[in-house]
């Protein structure tokens, strides 16, 4: 890393050296993989993105020369890990399509070299680009290929990490007997090599499948562990997961109060993370603490604000699932009340879609509350059965009321 920061404190700079400064392309690849592994390190995608880019034109070049220092098989490989860190560039920036084109491709041309196998971390990539596609089959099978390399390698680092995410997986698939072995294997090895950070994250992901399997105290006391852990990082991401996730166990549990603070300490962290469907989804729950503390508001205000954070969830995903639930409840509550059937159907259909089943439940609930307080009609029995249908197919529900998990972390 030395030799761009003598030169520039601005990485962008650097990659400009890369390209123009260096004189031979096999020089600047070399110190294109060495800035990528900086850029890597520190999260920042979108240059990692344009660097690799670069890279790969510096191979195209080599490719074109008929003295060209790197052999054939050299630039496939380095073609290969170039493909690879676009498709962990990608997943960075929540492009599961992308990602998994660039992590196919890779894999591609790894197999092109003789004797070279896929990486187990490539195998990894692979999984969090399907699961950001919502395909957690395809992602777990990935997952799963990945331990198996490192198994054969005696890679016990990876081989533990794939492990984390396959029971990451599991628990969003609603398998958590099966997912928590993985993520106490991977909190024990990360409470062994003294990664505090590591645990932190992990701890986050394991309470969500410890309060599921019906221990919600110990599930809690994990989710303090995290955010006092998280509180002392520069991850505010993860922090935000965390304080969430203690606001939604917090307000299960009746401590409206304590949830109340979460939540707003979580929203004073997104303004710095600056992500907008976040802050929208923990407005949601501030109203909806509003309604279970019966609070004195005006409940067209509460309508508004709710209609605020749907114009930020426009995808159909839980997220949204879960705001026309609430702004549904809120209708009930008007004077007169309002019909609320609507976000009730609208609901359904997204839940219906979900692949992750571990969202499935909660929201079952939260419907199935909501037509319990709808006047009788031949469209509620209609939707009713519907609900019905879908809750046979879900797994078992939370064993406290609350949210549905966000399991947002990835490792």
């Amino acid at each position: 890393m030395a030799w761009f920061q003598r030169y520039t404190p601005n990485l962008l700079d650097a990659i400009e050296l890369a390209g123009t400064v260096l004189r031979s392309p096999a020089a600047a690849l070399g110190g294109v993989d060495g800035v990528a592994v900086y850029l890597t390190r520190q999260e920042r995608w979108v240059e990692l993105e344009a660097l690799c880019r670069l890279g790969q034109g510096f191979v195209r070049r080599l490719r074109e020369l008929p003295d060209a220092s790197l052999t054939a098989e050299q630039l496939d490989l380095t073609q290969a890990v170039l493909l690879s860190r676009r498709a962990e560039a990608a997943v960075g920036l929540e492009d599961g399509a992308r990602a998994l084109r660039f992590a196919q491709a890779a894999q591609g041309a790894a197999e092109r070299i003789p004797g070279y196998e896929w990486e187990s971390h490539g195998w990894v990539i692979t999984g969090h680009a399907f699961g950001q596609l919502g395909d957690w089959e395809s992602a777990l099978l990935s997952y799963r290929r990945a331990s198996a390399i490192a198994g054969l390698r005696n890679d016990e680092a990876n081989r533990v990490l794939a492990g984390y995410n396959m029971g990451r997986t599991l628990h969003r698939l609603g398998r958590d007997s099966e997912a928590l072995p993985y993520l106490l294997e991977e909190l024990d090895a990360m409470v062994a090599s003294g990664d505090r950070h590591g645990a932190a994250i992990t701890r986050n992901t394991l309470a969500l499948t410890l309060r599921r399997l019906g221990d919600p105290e110990r599930a809690e006391k994990m989710l303090t562990e995290s955010v006092n852990e998280l509180r002392n990082s520069d991850d505010l991401r993860n922090l935000s997961h965390a304080l969430f996730d203690l606001g939604v166990s917090l307000m299960g549990r009746g401590e409206y109060a304590a949830a109340r603070a979460r939540f707003e300490e979580e929203l004073a962290v997104l303004e710095a993370v600056e992500d907008p469907r976040e802050h929208a989804r923990t407005r949601l729950y501030l109203s909806r603490l509003d309604l279970l503390e019966e609070r004195d508001v005006d409940g067209h205000i509460l309508l508004h604000e709710i209609d605020r954070c749907l114009d930020e969830l426009p995808a159909p995903d839980a997220w949204r699932a879960e705001a026309l639930l609430i702004r549904g409840s809120i209708r009930l509550r008007l004077t007169p009340p309002q019909p609320a059937l609507d976000d009730v159907a609208e609901s359904l259909a997204i839940i219906a879609s979900l692949q992750d089943l571990s969202m499935r439940t909660p929201l079952l609930h939260l419907a199935g509350s909501l037509l319990d307080g709808q006047v009788a009609s031949p469209r509620r029995d209609a939707l009713r059965a519907e609900l019905e249908r879908h809750s046979a197919a879900a797994p078992p529900p939370l064993s406290s009321a609350g949210a549905p998990p966000t399991g947002r972390s990835r490792r």
